[in-house]
């Protein structure tokens, strides 16, 4: 009999929510250029005792977690054809991870903390495409790859790779009203993972979507507000995988 799985393993999966949309997010340059950013995340989080989470072929009683990361992305622009514009790009991060987790050894509950900072999964960006609507209106098609390049430890509470391959396909849209110095931003992508070898554990395909609405003044500040979601389709799961718990994030 299959089970239903819902959950990504270690409660996380690859995106933070909010973090995919930034300024003119769909507006692939026309002209050739390199562009070079630095990014900072941080995210602490908390899973209730109530809820089985899925990690390292385990399944914890709750999970709390604290994530920081900090990321290199080279994009190169300047090919056009017919009204699109392409780019490529490369993200290079490097992750601070600690989790602790409870477990039931022997019938008695246990708790142990796991670290881990170290280089993470690489992440490709082999095609990105743009089409200018008008002076305001753009679009970006874009398809992304996580690749396993991190170190990976089975039966570890924290580690800097998923270890799994994962496909982006996504989509980014924005909106300029120079009249007002207002700009609305938005993007949404699928995440399709392959299985963890080393675990047996197939993540379920996730929907993410990030609005940000930004005003921009006339001395170069700007002030915005981001929303995002996050949410796990059902996908069967093999009768011999260690743990299949629900886990909703939004």
């Amino acid at each position: 009999m299959q089970q239903t799985a819902r959950a990504t393993e270690n409660a996380l999966g690859r995106p933070v929510t909010g973090t995919s949309v930034m300024p003119s997010v769909g507006i692939v340059p026309d002209v050739p250029v390199w562009i070079a950013s630095l990014q900072q995340l941080y995210l602490n989080g908390t899973i209730s005792a109530s809820r089985g989470v899925p990690v390292g072929g385990r399944t914890s009683l709750g999970l709390e977690g604290e994530y920081r990361s900090l990321s290199r992305r080279s994009s190169a622009c300047g090919a056009s054809y017919k009204g699109w514009d392409f780019a490529s790009g490369i993200t290079l991060p490097y992750v601070w991870e600690e989790a602790t987790g409870t477990f039931n050894v022997n019938q008695a509950s246990r708790s142990t903390t796991d670290r881990v900072s170290n280089l993470y999964d690489m992440y490709f960006t082999p095609i990105m495409a743009g089409y200018h609507f008008s002076a305001n209106d753009h679009i970006a098609l874009s398809f992304n790859i996580w690749v396993p390049t991190g170190k990976y430890e089975a039966g570890a509470l924290a580690n800097a790779s998923l270890n799994n391959w994962t496909f982006v396909p996504q989509i980014a849209y924005t909106h300029l009203v120079p009249k007002y110095g207002l700009e609305f931003d938005d993007v949404m992508g699928f995440q399709f993972y392959t299985r963890n070898s080393a675990t047996d554990y197939q993540n379920a395909p996730l929907f993410t979507l990030d609005v940000m609405g930004l005003k921009k003044f006339t001395n170069g500040v700007g002030v915005g507000l981001v929303m995002g979601t996050i949410q796990q389709d059902r996908q069967r799961h093999r009768p011999d995988s260690r743990s299949a718990q629900r886990f909703r994030r939004t």
